[in-house]
């Protein structure tokens, strides 16, 4: 049973409100009356009530933390999720992590965390305007990271990966490739994720800026089936080799890039000699790929920094209603699965 203000006050035969004032820091006992207070609720093991606590000061200390089912096995969202919850637990703050692999489910989260009455929600993903009602209502700051919309009422940090796709395609066109695939991952799309379409658009944006006309067959999307994304990307790499033959592919992710290139060496070809390949996210073991991948780098530091600093910031004072908005840039890190086309 726990041990209450009014069992430590009768065992150091003292008042409720001198018990109170010592276990609060607050004035009132003599010095020698808190140390006496201090002994006793040590000596019965008391353990104060947070719960108690949090209904006092309108704060619980407790972040919550909304991320895509598939976090469990991505590298990239494990990666941030242990970074954010390191963060906050030096600040004093507590992270309750809920998953979602819906639009639908994503509206139940955050109307959950809502009612656990967290002090401000932090959204890992790409999220949409649809949610802007629920946005709108909820009376908790919300920060959403890496992939929001700017027209949504939530405070948001995020990175444009048009610009690394840019940059990426317009390397591959200075090797001399025009037969280049971009690959992506649409899994039950409502509507195309915000970063999805940045790919997209950097990709055209290179064609388009080098009067090279693109074919609908190029950007290639990979139906994810069930959870398992790898069996998918190399599924759909045989498919396409067996129908046509690019001479470089981009890949959605880093991770994508090992399925994508055990469907190549399988196929009888060599990454980079007959296919150039290129990933996203720069993970720690694209420089050991064999050979070391060229990737685009995502500012993961520099985003996990500005948002948990903001979470923080709001929960702290959750007054704040000037919305933050801030865009960050991926870039090309140049390494060896890219080569001159062989074809040029």
């Amino acid at each position: 049973m726990a041990v209450t203000i009014a069992d430590i006050a009768n065992k150091a035969k003292v008042a409720n409100g001198a018990v109170s004032a010592a276990l609060r820091d607050k004035p009132g006992p003599s010095k020698q009356t808190r140390q006496h207070i201090l002994a006793v609720a040590k000596q019965m093991g008391y353990r104060p009530n947070l719960a108690a606590r949090s209904l006092r000061l309108g704060k619980t200390n407790l972040i919550g933390v909304i991320a895509p089912e598939q976090i469990s096995g991505s590298a990239y969202y494990q990666n941030e999720f242990h970074i954010i919850e390191t963060t906050l637990k030096r600040a004093g703050f507590s992270t309750l992590l809920t998953t979602h692999n819906c639009l639908e489910e994503e509206k139940k989260c955050i109307l959950s965390l809502e009612e656990r009455r967290v002090d401000a929600i932090l959204c890992i993903g790409a999220w949409s305007k649809e949610l802007n009602p629920i946005y709108k209502n909820v009376k908790i700051p919300i920060v959403t990271m890496d992939g929001s919309d700017n027209h949504i009422s939530t405070h948001s940090i995020t990175t444009d990966r048009s610009w690394g796709i840019l940059a990426a395609t317009e390397h591959l066109i200075d090797l001399g490739h025009e037969d280049i695939v971009l690959f992506l991952q649409v899994k039950q799309p409502p509507s195309m994720p915000i970063p999805i379409l940045e790919r997209i658009m950097g990709f055209r944006m290179a064609f388009c800026r080098r009067s090279i006309e693109l074919a609908p067959w190029q950007i290639t999307e990979c139906d994810i089936k069930g959870s398992n994304m790898m069996e998918s990307f190399y599924l759909s790499t045989k498919k396409l080799l067996a129908e046509r033959r690019p001479t470089a592919i981009i890949g959605i992710n880093d991770m994508a890039c090992l399925a994508i290139k055990k469907a190549i060496d399988e196929a009888g070809l060599s990454v980079p000699d007959d296919i150039s390949l290129i990933g996203h996210d720069d993970l720690d073991f694209a420089a050991y790929f064999s050979p070391p991948l060229t990737t685009i780098a995502q500012p993961v530091e520099e985003l996990l920094d500005k948002c948990v600093s903001l979470v923080i910031e709001l929960a702290q004072n959750s007054r704040k209603k000037l919305y933050a908005n801030e865009v960050l840039r991926t870039k090309l890190i140049v390494r060896q699965t890219t080569a001159r086309c062989p074809n040029a």
